[in-house]
């Protein structure tokens, strides 16, 4: 569903579908800290295009949503309404769905989206990206239907639409992963389990900008076992890096002069580039008015690791 401005302002105040594979740690797209951060720390970025007063992609999630919603009648003979309000599970408040459209007739709903080509192969045979499947068992669990359809528009030429039951123990598993998330992170404002990805790096530097020089802790014991483990991967990734670099060159060897060539089902190109680039050292010697006024200050917070002994500590 393509939410109104109001919708996506209310949005921190309760759990959609959404966010229900990123709390289970099963999202491509998102991470369960960068749920809590949605809802407890909201960056509202009001510098976005706008068409028609309403922000880019909510103008054209409307015009391609309705279009697909139609197509979905035309294909299917299955008439669906709009669904304009938030819908309230009923034993938890703070789970809540925002559903495209209801099938008349059926004890159902309809989910409509759009995919590059790129994505095709995500949506080919009986595939469903993993995300949506969670978000319409989510659906499913707030309305209590017994099944969701999918509309998907591929490449804005492929129309395809596939058919979900509902799943009590994967609701199950939904519903009490939520309702701990909320319970254990939302309400205590204590941040949940961090991952590898980069999203949650950016997002842990927007939640501990500043670092207190005067305030030092002692972590937990498992943490000297993690650096370990840190500095073991560090080997390893130096030697993998390495080994990349020794099939390149192989390949920079036998290639000379060519500036392509093929292996098997690979295409190989090595070619002549160039990049322009600041002499930053020659513009702050001999234009340092210049370099005064063009250069930028970034603030970050550095980890770095020291090993001590322990009489040090």
């Amino acid at each position: 569903m393509a939410l109104s401005e109001t919708q996506l302002a209310e949005r921190v105040n309760y759990l959609g579908g959404s966010d229900c594979s990123a709390i289970l740690g099963l999202s491509r797209f998102s991470t369960p800290l960068q749920v809590f951060m949605s809802k407890l720390y909201p960056n509202n970025n009001d510098n976005e295009n706008r068409i028609g007063g309403k922000r880019e992609y909510i103008y054209w999630g409307n015009k391609l949503e309705n279009k697909v919603a139609e197509a979905f009648t035309e294909v299917t003979g299955k008439k669906v309404y709009k669904v304009n309000e938030t819908l309230v599970h009923p034993q938890y408040p703070f789970i809540r769905a925002n559903i495209d459209r209801r099938v008349v007739g059926e004890d159902a709903i309809l989910e409509v989206k759009t995919a590059t080509v790129f994505k095709a192969k995500e949506w080919e045979g009986e595939e469903i990206p993993i995300e949506y499947i969670f978000q319409v068992q989510h659906y499913l669990a707030v309305t209590g239907k017994d099944k969701g359809y999918f509309a998907c528009l591929i490449g804005g030429q492929k129309f395809i639409w596939k058919e979900i039951r509902r799943d009590e123990e994967l609701i199950k598993e939904i519903i009490n992963a939520e309702v701990d998330f909320w319970n254990r992170f939302i309400l205590t404002k204590e941040p949940p389990m961090v991952t590898g990805s980069e999203r949650d790096s950016v997002l842990l530097e927007r939640l501990y900008p500043e670092a207190k020089p005067d305030l030092a802790t002692i972590l937990p014991m498992k943490f000297e076992d993690l650096i370990s483990q840190r500095e073991e991967l560090q080997v390893k990734i130096a030697e993998l890096e390495e080994s990349v670099n020794k099939v390149d060159n192989e390949i920079k060897s036998e290639l000379k002069d060519c500036e392509s060539g093929t292996a098997g089902k690979y295409l190989i190109t090595w070619k002549n580039q160039t990049r322009a680039s600041v002499d930053t050292k020659k513009l702050k010697d001999e234009y340092p008015d210049v370099f005064s006024l063009v250069q930028r200050q970034n603030s970050f917070r550095a980890l770095r690791f020291k090993e001590t002994n322990r009489e040090d500590k």
